[in-house]
């Protein structure tokens, strides 16, 4: 096993690098000796894990799974001391926090202020990223977890999404927005006005799609597409623009008078607010309860 493990290093290498001769050199190896542990690594998994070529060499879809797992050999090996030194003191070590762009701007900021008050000895890093590249860096150990919208589509296997909050989505404005005063939601007025939505790919702008099938609605004029957070404020409050959002991470500035939330949610349209992360078994006892704490700290 240990003889595995110093080899899948040895695939991270070459992948990261784009080279066997860049890898070599920065293993301190031989190219010929990194070759003998690339296929012994062959050998060992029935498969090819790298094509040759011009450009470099790049990995099969076989080396880029082992690739992932060689990763996460990697972050556990570079984290090792930092888990031993919060094993002996149960309040200290270090841990890397991810977000997608909403809860990162209304809700995950205050959650780590809470918990580090708790415990002002833990170092932490918050990454904001897309989706996607959370899941990338939370399966190749680069992250601890990462808080985010669950999909439709369930996460891979070797991911847990764990639920912090359910609700139904609301349609959103600006205070002086003439729906704003509204008492019941009117789907034939939802077509008089343009909106702020989110780009087609997105689960947010899905999650908009149904509703609006829901209401039979098919004239809804999408003015503007953007996952900027930043930029829900200054554009709902400069025009008559309706979008899709949650009520529950937009509170502070439907609190502020910043926005308004039409009375009733959208028929159709519901989202669950999830922490993402390694099956338990293999989490650390910061993990886990940094994990408590969110599911705490939405109560």
């Amino acid at each position: 096993m240990q003889h595995l493990t110093r080899q899948l290093i040895h695939l991270v290498a070459i992948i990261d690098h784009g080279s066997l001769s860049r890898a070599a050199e920065s293993l301190k190896l031989t190219q010929p000796a990194l070759t003998r542990s690339i296929r012994f690594l062959e050998n060992e998994f029935d498969g090819v894990l790298l094509t040759r070529g011009r450009e470099g060499a790049k990995p099969t879809k076989l080396g880029e799974l082992l690739y992932i797992h060689g990763k996460n050999i990697l972050a556990s090996l570079e984290r090792v001391t930092a888990d031993v030194k919060a094993w002996h003191q149960h309040d200290s070590g270090h841990l890397i926090v991810g977000s997608t762009s909403l809860p990162a701007a209304y809700f995950v900021p205050g959650a780590i202020a809470a918990y580090l008050f708790e415990k002002p000895d833990v170092g932490l890093r918050f990454e904001v990223r897309p989706v996607i590249e959370l899941m990338t860096m939370l399966r190749q150990g680069s992250i601890d977890l990462f808080v985010g919208a669950l999909a439709i589509e369930r996460p891979p296997e070797d991911v847990v999404a764990t639920i912090i909050r359910e609700e139904r989505l609301s349609v959103i404005c600006g205070p002086k927005h003439p729906l704003a005063k509204s008492r019941k939601l009117n789907p034939n007025q939802l077509e008089k006005y343009p909106w702020l939505l989110t780009p087609v790919d997105t689960e947010l702008r899905r999650q908009a799609d149904a509703a609006f099938m829901a209401l039979g609605l098919s004239n809804v004029e999408v003015a503007i597409e953007t996952v900027a957070t930043s930029a829900l404020v200054p554009i709902l409050t400069q025009g008559d623009y309706l979008s899709i959002h949650s009520k529950f991470l937009l509170a502070p500035d439907i609190k502020a008078g910043k926005l308004a939330a039409l009375p009733e949610p959208l028929p159709g349209a519901g989202r669950s607010l999830a922490v993402f992360h390694r099956p338990v078994s293999e989490l650390t006892p910061l993990t886990q309860s940094f994990i408590d704490h969110l599911l705490d700290f939405v109560k």
